[in-house]
């Protein structure tokens, strides 16, 4: 369902102002409490919130997950490839939904967790349309600039969404061990706050090439091995088996 999904995704930015039923939002809230963690020692916590419960986002939609996490290496990667299964799974199951990266919770509900408020997820149903009507509606880089191959599983990784498109994932593979990188951040990105999203946005990446090696019936496992690449900042080593 969430493979599937890949192929047709789209960030939705307007939203109807229809009122979700109660099971609905129960089902979603479900499904939130079974995605998988890229690392499972991270305390992580789902928050379904309203409009009203949100001090500033720069979209607006009805309702809002804030995802909130215990603040330890790898924790904006995890909360990326956590958060985009349930971009995933509204999207498959007929809601909109969209990454904010501006945009924060109220005082009063961050007060309420333990942990450090990432990012949220806007959703709701969509008032425009759901889904793209083929592949080459997406804007992506090309394979030669986020990876050293090219394949059936970089040409699907390359569809992942990324904030202001910039895809900042880089894929070395040899065999079957894939490293992860990151691109850079310089100053400019800091201040845009792109250093915090770029590492988000590899966790997205990561999530799709782990649909993709579900899809083919295959497993995968990840390491650090700290391998340095020239301009990147080393994530994770992917072994697939």
């Amino acid at each position: 369902m969430l493979y599937e999904t890949i192929f047709k995704r789209k960030a939705i930015r307007k939203y109807s102002n229809e009122v979700l039923e109660g099971n609905t939002l129960n089902s979603i809230k479900d499904y939130s409490n079974n995605v998988e963690r890229l690392f499972p020692d991270i305390k992580t916590e789902m928050k379904f919130i309203t409009g009203k419960e949100i001090k500033t986002a720069s979209v607006k939609a009805p309702y809002y997950i804030a995802f909130f996490s215990e603040e330890k290496e790898a924790y904006l990667t995890n909360a990326g490839f956590m958060l985009e299964q349930m971009d995933l799974y509204l999207s498959s199951n007929g809601f909109g939904s969209c990454w904010v990266g501006m945009g924060s919770p109220n005082k009063e509900l961050e007060a309420h967790s333990n942990l450090k408020f990432v990012i949220l997820l806007a959703f709701g149903k969509p008032a425009e349309e759901l889904h793209r009507k083929n592949i080459s509606e997406f804007n992506r880089k090309k394979v030669e600039q986020i990876s050293n191959i090219d394949n059936d599983l970089i040409q699907i990784v390359r569809l992942a969404p990324s904030a202001m498109n910039s895809q900042p994932s880089y894929y070395k593979q040899k065999d079957n061990e894939i490293n992860i990188y990151i691109s850079k951040s310089n100053i400019i990105k800091n201040i845009l706050t792109l250093g915090k999203m770029n590492k988000i946005d590899v966790g997205i990446s990561i999530c799709y090439k782990w649909l993709v090696v579900k899809h083919n019936n295959k497993d995968v496992k990840f390491k650090i091995n700290n391998t340095e690449l020239k301009g990147y900042e080393y994530i994770a080593t992917a072994i697939i088996k």
